[in-house]
């Protein structure tokens, strides 16, 4: 029995301490004018600290500020970068802490990752906050202009400053994610870049499908207007390589009886798209530009092929390849703007290219986006966006064939609005 007590007590003892250790966390979040090598520091400062966004400000302790050098153009010529970061107390904008690193810009991450927390540590711990914050926390914020702010040739060093030495915060910073087909939403502003972003939305669309030189006039006009849902997952999985990613997106709508004959009869219509796509981001001038190849299909479909008089019109698998790119731009620390194009080149078109529709056709397609993304905190963004993908042919006829075109176009006119969270 008496054993037994004293285990209870040493396990009692064991938690106290484990609580008091979590109770004196620091509070952190990190993001700066490199998406890169602010990914490197909050991987760094990982468990030892909890990461949050600055809208709690008001209790932090420490701000950390990260600055990559030099930038532009001069970055290319450059066969090294510097990253300097620098700590300063909330209570008196004093710094209190400062660290260089210099080094190629693809080892620069990871160069800064190995000694954050060894030369920023002890600095974020002793910080003081604002007078009444419950509690100790460090904040990492955006980069002041590199013309401001020189930093240091030496590799790394860590020089608590006993005079107080103002700075500016600024909070400008872009991360983004970007898929092959449905654009994932993901990161606005300040939110984290994760290895990971998981984004949801509803896509409402209008399907306008038309024809050029009907000659014969059999060929019937196509308008519906329905509702699907969106999905998509982006990864970041080589770590020295932050920038470069993998995309999975699709959307799908199912049991819409939206295709109507003049007598009123319904017949049930089915719509989705799928795609893989890899990329790489760059940043410029405070916008971030990513580049993408993807390939996917694209599928709408009428269970009319009873129908008496022929089908409505034919049913359509596009299967492309597409090249494109996405651009994000910061507007505030809440909002970023939100562009994407891309041209897709067919593969198939499944059923029109049918010898009972138009088996010499070609064609091929472009898609588009503008939108914005508002952060609700740290980890979790919502956006809006209007979206077109529009496909056009030309049905190359010839006597004898069973139906009569010059062309046609397929146009999505469309739009979502969704919930992105990313995952560290």
């Amino acid at each position: 029995m008496r054993s037994r007590s004293v285990a209870v007590l040493v396990v009692l003892a064991v938690l106290a301490l484990a609580g008091v250790a979590f109770a004196g966390k620091p509070v952190v979040v990190v993001v700066g004018d490199d998406a890169g090598v602010v990914a490197a520091v909050e991987k760094a400062l990982g468990r030892r600290v909890e990461q949050v966004g600055e809208g709690e400000l008001d209790r932090a302790t420490a701000i950390v500020t990260v600055t990559v050098t030099p930038t532009g153009k001069a970055a290319k010529r450059a066969k090294k970068l510097t990253a300097t970061v620098v700590v300063t107390q909330v209570a008196d904008d004093a710094e209190v802490g400062r660290m260089v690193v210099k080094d190629k810009k693809a080892r620069l991450p990871r160069a800064v990752g190995k000694v954050a927390w060894k030369k920023l540590g002890k600095a974020i711990g002793a910080a003081k906050g604002k007078a009444g914050a419950s509690e100790p926390v460090a904040v990492a914020v955006a980069a002041p202009d590199p013309e401001i702010q020189k930093p240091s040739t030496s590799t790394s060093t860590s020089t608590p400053t006993s005079t107080p030495t103002p700075t500016t915060a600024t909070t400008t910073t872009s991360t983004m994610t970007m898929t092959g087909t449905a654009t994932t939403s993901v990161e606005a502003g300040p939110l984290a870049r994760g290895r990971w972003t998981i984004s949801v939305d509803e896509r409402p669309f209008w399907r306008r499908l038309r024809w050029n030189d009907d000659l014969d006039q059999v060929l019937r006009r196509y308008d519906l207007a329905a509702n699907a849902v969106g999905l998509g997952v982006v990864g970041r999985p080589l770590k020295k390589t932050p920038d470069a990613f993998v995309a999975v997106g699709g959307e799908l709508a199912v049991g819409v009886n939206g295709s109507r004959t003049m007598d009123g009869t319904a017949y049930a219509t089915s719509s989705s798209e799928w795609s893989l796509a890899l990329g790489y981001g760059v940043h410029i001038a405070g916008a971030e530009i990513a580049a993408s190849a993807a390939y996917g299909e694209h599928r709408f479909a009428i269970d009319d092929e009873g129908m008496t008089g022929g089908e409505l019109v034919p049913d359509v698998t596009y299967r492309w390849a597409r090249g494109g790119l996405d651009g994000r731009v910061p507007l505030n620390p809440r909002w970023t703007l939100m562009l994407r194009g891309g041209w897709r080149h067919l593969l198939g078109t499944g059923e029109l290219a049918d010898a009972g529709w138009f088996p010499r056709s070609s064609g091929n397609g472009l898609d588009g986006s503008a939108g914005a993304q508002l952060r609700l905190t740290r980890w979790l963004g919502a956006y809006a966006r209007a979206d077109v993908r529009h496909y056009f042919f030309a049905m190359n006829p010839e006597p004898g064939d069973d139906v009569i075109a010059g062309g046609a176009v397929d146009t999505y006119l469309g739009g979502a609005i969704g919930l992105a969270v990313t995952v560290p």
